[in-house]
């Protein structure tokens, strides 16, 4: 037997794999009849289909019955159907057709596919009306709609058959047609559904057991029409800035960059090089990450791990496959985070002269802003409140006092401080806030230790007298741990730099 070059991907499109010939599952939406046998055994499925009956109602959904000849009395459940149907289907005579709405209810049969993103893809089948149901109702109404792997809709046909005239047997006419349309698939998988349309009747809200329309399908198909063009090249993403960031002098923000295909096309570069560079007043920190947030159950989310900083943080290099739409994993778009500091020496302003590249695509411009409050900290009046005293091996605390010239209300935004332990000493990490005269409000401050714990590093707004719950001071708790083999004795040579203010210093005791 010849191997069919492009086959029908629909499994059991012709109806002809059934259950038990003696099958009527009547709560289960689906029923199987034939000329000879009726009503039997109990069953559950139709191999390569879900059946499904309107929500809400438990019987009906979809009828089985045969394909036969242009003969045989009323009755006998006989399908009409034309010379081209035999001759694009050759057993036609082992084929059955369906009949949608099934026991008076609106209903009818899907099945999920596999496809390939970008595809085109042709849909067809035979539609007509039941021939034993037009006694008082002429006419029928079906819907086949495509969705996509996410349910949602990608394309839709609508037809309406009438049936025309009796034949000598008393036979309605089924008036049978061929329809077919094309889509383009979205994803790996495509569902392509099959039902009555009900959409045109009114009763609908409930399960009316005087609808009977009688919308029937056979010869159902689809087959792929062309492949997908691949778009290889980056040049055909396209790029932009989902939002400007805004940070004070020496406050961390994250900008968000996404990319996504023209048209929806699957995109696939490879891996490329792509070099970003940060607005003025900005530098970059830390690790990029990536995430495909409009992928379903769950977002596809992960480092750009190949990055390297350079220029002093002005520029972000990073080798990565900024792919979309590929598969189901990489639905557009793909969106970048890249992690921003603003330089404690910016001035306030909005700066549009960052940039990113990736790889042969144009430039597109980059933007950020620096907010007011610049200098603001130059009121505040920073001290060591307590000076710590530890054995080599065990911890203490080390606090710095913070209060604002004549009590007046400072309020700079976050701002970078950055601690020196003093010698014999290393910051554990460890650190807390609180305002203890009015309302003892408190709470731990975001950390990182450099320098194997010589430095701590704090981005906070060292707000006091702005309002009823940070007034008079603020004092920083932060753990430092004495090392071992230290030397024992006075050392006075950590520091404290808050913002632009001159450094501070800090002392420690060994014991």
């Amino acid at each position: 037997m010849p191997v069919e070059t492009n086959p029908n991907l629909l499994k059991n499109g012709t109806l002809t794999d059934l259950p038990d010939p003696r099958f009527r599952g009547e709560r289960d939406g689906l029923y199987w009849d034939s000329p000879v046998k009726r009503p039997g055994v109990d069953g559950s499925s139709l191999p390569g289909w879900t059946v499904w009956t309107k929500p809400g109602c438990d019987y009906g959904g979809a009828q089985i019955l045969d394909v036969m000849e242009r003969t045989g009395p009323k009755g006998n459940d006989v399908a009409m159907f034309p010379l081209d149907f035999k001759e694009e289907f050759p057993d036609w005579r082992r084929a059955n057709f369906l009949e949608a709405n099934g026991e008076r209810v609106y209903g009818g049969i899907q099945q999920t596919i596999d496809t390939e993103n970008g595809a085109e893809y042709e849909v067809s089948y035979w539609a007509g009306k039941s021939p034993w149901v037009g006694e008082s109702k002429h006419w029928a109404n079906g819907r086949v709609h495509v969705l996509d792997g996410y349910d949602e809709l990608i394309t839709q046909q609508e037809w309406r058959a009438t049936t025309k005239s009796k034949d000598s047997f008393g036979v309605w006419d089924p008036s049978w047609e061929r329809h077919s349309f094309t889509f383009t698939a979205k994803g790996a998988s495509s569902t392509v559904v099959f039902a009555e349309d009900g959409s045109h009747e009114p009763g609908l809200g409930a399960c009316d057991p005087g609808y009977h329309g009688g919308a029937s399908y056979a010869g159902m198909a689809v087959r792929r029409k062309s492949r997908p063009v691949p778009v290889s090249d980056e040049t055909a993403l396209e790029i932009r800035q989902e939002s400007v960031p805004k940070a004070a002098p020496g406050g961390s923000v994250k900008l968000n960059l996404a990319l996504d295909s023209r048209d929806g096309k699957p995109v696939n570069p490879g891996v490329v090089t792509q070099r970003f560079k940060a607005p003025t007043g900005f530098v970059f920190t830390g690790m990029p990450t990536y995430g495909y947030y409009t992928v379903r159950p769950k977002p596809n989310l992960g480092n750009l791990s190949d990055y390297r900083i350079e220029d002093g943080g002005r520029t972000l290099i990073v080798h990565s496959n900024p792919r979309v739409n590929t598969d189901a994993y990489d639905k557009g778009p793909l969106v970048y985070t890249l992690p921003l500091r603003a330089n404690l020496s910016s001035s306030a302003g909005r700066y549009a002269d960052g940039s990113a590249e990736i790889g042969r695509h144009a430039p597109v411009r980059l933007s950020a802003e620096i907010t007011g409050g610049s200098g603001k900290e130059g009121a505040l009046l920073v001290a060591q409140e307590k000076i710590p005293e530890a054995a080599p091996g065990r911890t203490a605390n080390l606090n710095v006092e913070i209060r604002s010239l004549d009590n007046q209300p400072v309020d700079p935004g976050p701002i970078e401080h950055r601690f020196t332990a003093p010698g014999g000493f290393a910051f554990t990490g460890g650190a807390t806030y609180g305002y203890h005269y009015y309302g003892k409000v408190t709470g731990n401050l975001d950390t990182r230790v450099e320098d194997g714990g010589k430095t701590l590093v704090v981005v906070a707004n060292p707000h006091v007298n702005t309002g009823s719950t940070d007034r008079i001071a603020l004092l920083y708790t932060l753990t430092v741990r004495a090392l071992a083999g230290a030397e024992r004795g006075a050392h006075d040579d950590g520091r404290a730099v808050i913002g632009r203010l001159a450094p501070v210093p800090l002392s420690g005791r060994i014991v």
